[in-house]
């Protein structure tokens, strides 16, 4: 069960993200728009880390989203981690 609310809490965070992702991109990479989805997808990945740690169903899950941040981190462009972050949607919301 408490695996089953963080994997939820993980696919709202998604969802913000989501959101987010879909409103025009400011082209400068200090903008708060960025640091706002950043933030969600950090979020979403420590939830699904949550989900994955009580219930080995939910790792694959919070092995996207990891990579998906991972790949944010290292490129500091979201375009390279938003198809992780759709498989991510995909998988499990």
């Amino acid at each position: 069960m408490a695996a089953r609310e963080s994997a939820k809490s993980a696919c709202a965070s998604l969802q913000q993200l989501t959101d987010q992702l879909a409103r025009p991109r400011p082209s400068s990479l200090t903008d708060p728009y960025y640091r706002t989805a950043e933030e969600y997808l950090y979020t979403a990945t420590n939830r699904a880390t949550d989900a994955a740690q009580q219930d080995h169903g939910y790792q694959e899950f919070a092995d996207t989203l990891h990579r998906a941040a991972q790949t944010w981190q290292v490129t500091f462009t979201v375009d390279k981690a938003e198809p992780l972050i759709q498989q991510a949607r995909k998988e499990k919301c």
